[in-house]
């Protein structure tokens, strides 16, 4: 029976962790990350942004004595252990949720290019809220951001009425 156990590896290097738990340990390894793009002086790059930095999933066949094993990696500083010092096992169902995490982060992802960026005077339809159909559209005349929270200041009813919403209540409009 193969068993998943959580490791966690010196910063930056769970890449460098993975190859060597296969190449030396026989082990499968792997750390959730998700593809980005960041726009720096106007070119793309695109990076896989980690998902839980700092540590890598491994199975190791069931003969093996698996921490025994990691214990020469430069890339590995420790296990998931329990409270009596016995490395810990995941169940396979854990190991879904941290995929369905990732699932869920590119599907946040799709729907933030989907809307795009918003600016004064796009118009725009509120996707969260009580009003009907036809009273959600509305056009942006601002933006307000403090700290990492960014909110746009709409215009609604076609009136002077203000408000200020967060951005991912909004979708720009065709």
């Amino acid at each position: 029976m193969n068993r998943w156990h959580c490791l966690i590896s010196r910063p930056q290097a769970e890449r460098k962790a993975e190859d060597w738990l296969r190449l030396y340990c026989s082990a499968y390894a792997f750390h959730p990350v998700q593809r980005a793009i960041r726009v720096v002086n106007g070119t793309k790059h695109e990076f896989d942004k980690r998902l839980l930095p700092g540590y890598v999933f491994s199975r190791f066949p069931s003969e093996v004595k698996w921490y025994n094993l990691f214990t020469g990696c430069p890339y590995i500083v420790g296990a998931i252990r329990l409270a009596d010092g016995t490395p810990a096992t995941l169940d396979p169902r854990d190991l879904e949720a941290i995929w369905k995490l990732r699932a869920r982060s590119e599907e946040m992802e799709a729907e933030r290019q989907r809307r795009g960026h918003l600016r004064i005077s796009d118009k725009v339809r509120i996707l969260t809220g009580l009003l009907p159909p036809d009273q959600q559209k509305c056009e942006v005349i601002g933006f307000k951001i403090e700290g990492q929270r960014k909110t746009v200041k709409i215009r609604l009813f076609g009136t002077g009425t203000e408000m200020l919403v967060d951005e991912g209540s909004l979708a720009k409009e065709a």
